[in-house]
């Protein structure tokens, strides 16, 4: 046995054969510039988050009113009536879709319920089904977008067709 072969001794050796290593493709096709980083192909659109956010506040109002079916027919019968009279009341100004979803309920209650009569039903149906005049008027904002026709995207090269 030789000298400095024991076992103890070969675990201090370094074997330079099987260092790991990385091959790096410099190249010019393969460097990236680091000061813009790639494109996103769907950027978020902070417009669109918010418009999907309205409209589902919206249709969680609507949601609430569909309930009252199964409790009090006739109060359900109320509802549809003045939720259509708002829905009425809001499409005279011919609104299109992103003009809708820009709408505040609020103002739209303000608004759309000067009418005597409307209010007066209104208020009557929202308290003695517990809903807001804001959620009444969320319901019938949310009916009008679902029936209103997509706005068509911008057209840069426009009336040139």
């Amino acid at each position: 046995m030789e000298t400095g072969s024991t076992p103890a001794d070969r675990r201090w050796v370094l074997d330079n054969t099987t260092l790991p290593f990385t091959i790096v493709n410099m190249t010019d096709e393969a460097v990236q510039d680091v000061a813009q980083p790639p494109a996103n192909p769907n950027p978020i659109d902070p417009k669109r988050i918010a418009e999907t956010l309205t409209l589902a506040r919206w249709r969680a109002a609507e949601d609430r009113i569909y309930p009252l079916v199964m409790v009090d027919p006739h109060l359900y019968q109320r509802a549809v009536t003045v939720i259509a009279s708002i829905c009425e009341a809001v499409r005279e100004r011919g609104l299109g879709r992103a003009e809708l979803l820009a709408l505040d309920p609020e103002e739209v209650a303000t608004s759309v319920l000067t009418d005597r009569e409307l209010f007066d039903q209104a208020s009557e149906l929202s308290s003695s089904a517990g809903l807001s005049l804001a959620a009444l008027v969320e319901a019938a904002l949310a009916q009008l977008v679902a029936l209103a026709p997509l706005d068509a995207p911008a057209d840069p090269a426009g009336a040139s067709r």
